[in-house]
């Protein structure tokens, strides 16, 4: 990130562009933290009712049994594993 932006010809523009990245790579990120369910939602009204109904929905009883610990085995992106209460 910090190359990228030592190597931009316009820095101001590309720090705002990095921003952004990281804002919309961030906000999609759902997770069981000390036995609660976090999840980060979009402000539309348009694009709330689609993460609740499409997207949050079908996943819901899957995480709240991970909060609680009765969720078996969880495996992060990064290659770790968890098992019953969140990280």
């Amino acid at each position: 990130m910090i190359a990228r932006l030592e190597g931009a010809a316009n820095q101001r523009a590309e720090g705002k562009a990095i921003c952004v990245e990281t804002i919309q790579r961030v906000r999609a990120i759902a997770g069981v933290a000390r036995g609660v369910v976090v999840v980060a939602l979009p402000g539309s009204p348009k694009a709330l009712d689609l993460a609740v109904t499409r997207i949050l929905a079908p996943v819901l009883p899957h995480a709240v049994a991970l909060a609680s610990g009765r969720g078996g085995h969880h495996h992060h992106p990064g290659g770790g594993e968890e098992r019953g209460r969140g990280a």
